[in-house]
């Protein structure tokens, strides 16, 4: 088998055609867990994954019925992307297939999802040109790049090979991501895009002017809110042929009742740090300060970690929490209950749709509390009430006292939700696109 990722790092060499290939991967504010490129770990992790496909080979036997065509092949790169796919066809009749980083549900194609093809020389095909590549870096004197990059090798080739079987096996009139610059979606655009009538993406997340976004690359990019086309405008996506509003990609859920009760819990939304090496303290420095609010006030809260955020943050956070006694908070380890849920507060987050889709209204932490300080990003707007410093926790105690400021604030927010996403008319259209 011969991959198109393996002739590429050939012609344009290991260190070059890897960082074309995955150019996000090298430009990203958030922290990039890279595993160990010594030749002891390099030989045991090998080891490990040949093992396990081996395994997979012998023991596994089960293999899915496909169909020979479907309208849509969907790239969904984890189980919290779910929930767009599932908002996004819920009421359409598009035969769909779905490539993911995870196998979270039957039928969906997998980083090792080659049994379901019965490819089963496929643990023997990887290693072969993964060696053919070893003895290629070593003709051309590039041994230490194929080292430093081996990792990022082995997880092109493993994606290519799925790729190549599945469009080889299944024919598909269009494609849709919703990660376009990470993962299969690098594969499949790069290098098999010509294998569809079109391709289309959307960020259904938020989106921030960050450096990775400028790698987003397909044929045809929906954005969501004005603000975001004009984060796109400014990253000059080269990548991109075309831009199309689109809209807000979830379920229409009923809307949040306007009296406040003291049953009712305040959320807290919890952010991730990157490699600025600031933001760690300015996210604590945030957390500090809203925690003693707080408990200051005794409210009832709901803690959201980010699933992001590393340990020893998390822990330390824990701990502050526990030693200010404050039996009020609760953090919250599996769904939000938010019909609990009046008011939300924190960093800028995609549970911010959430919070407006119900109708609860959102403080953002901004200024001296943000990570991303000076960068626009789709939050920036009036409508949402904004706490730049100490002082405007002054807005919790109006928002949460005052019946008429909360009322003004709902609507406020409500109106300029429905018309900034474009929801839910922007899925229709979107749905319009894939269906033609």
């Amino acid at each position: 088998m011969q991959l198109k990722t393996k002739l590429f790092i050939e012609k344009k060499g290991i260190n070059n055609g890897i960082k074309l290939i995955i150019p996000a991967k090298f430009s990203s504010l958030h922290y990039n867990v890279e595993r160990n490129s010594s030749w002891a770990y390099i030989f045991g992790g090998s080891s490990y994954i040949f093992l396990s496909l081996l395994y997979k080979l012998f023991k596994v036997k089960k293999s899915c019925q496909f169909n020979s065509n479907y309208d849509v092949l969907f790239y969904v790169p984890n189980i919290k992307y779910e929930r767009f796919l599932e908002a996004l066809i819920k009421s359409s009749k598009i035969s769909y297939l779905i490539i993911s980083e995870e196998n979270f549900k039957n039928n969906i194609i997998s980083v090792d999802s080659f049994y379901r093809f019965k490819n089963y020389y496929y643990p023997f095909i990887l290693f072969n040109l993964i060696f053919k590549t070893f003895i290629f870096s070593i003709k051309t004197s590039q041994i230490k790049s194929f080292k430093n990059h081996y990792w990022h090798i082995v997880s092109l080739y493993r994606r290519e090979i799925i790729v190549k079987t599945l469009l080889n096996n299944i024919r598909f009139k269009k494609y849709f991501s919703f990660h376009p610059n990470d993962g299969f979606h690098v594969i499949i655009q790069k290098f098999y895009k010509n294998c569809f009538q079109n391709t289309y993406a959307i960020r259904p997340t938020t989106t921030t002017f960050t450096p990775e976004h400028k790698f987003i690359s397909t044929d045809n990019l929906f954005y969501k809110t004005e603000k975001e086309y004009e984060i796109y405008k400014n990253l000059h996506l080269k990548d991109v042929k075309n831009l199309s509003k689109g809209g807000l990609i979830a379920n229409r859920i009923i809307e949040k009742r306007l009296e406040l009760k003291t049953k009712d819990y305040l959320l807290f939304i919890d952010t991730c740090t990157n490699i600025d090496p600031k933001s760690p303290e300015i996210r604590r420095n945030a957390v500090v300060k809203i925690i003693n609010y707080f408990s200051k006030k005794d409210l009832n809260v709901l803690y959201k970690f980010h699933p992001g955020l590393i340990k020893s943050e998390r822990k330390k956070t824990e701990r502050l929490i526990n030693n200010l006694n404050y039996k009020k908070i609760t953090i919250l380890s599996e769904e939000i209950p938010w019909d609990k849920v009046n008011i939300a507060i924190g960093f800028e987050s995609t549970l911010f749709y959430d919070c407006f889709i119900r109708n609860i209204p959102v403080l953002t932490l901004t200024q001296t509390f943000s990570l991303f300080q000076n960068k626009i990003s789709e939050f920036s707007d009036p409508s949402i009430l904004s706490i730049k410093n100490e002082d405007d926790f002054s807005l919790i105690d109006r928002i949460l006292n005052d019946k008429l400021f909360l009322k003004y604030a709902q609507e406020k927010q409500k109106k300029w939700f429905s018309k900034e996403y474009n929801f839910p008319n922007g899925m229709l259209h979107i749905i319009k696109e894939l269906v033609n």
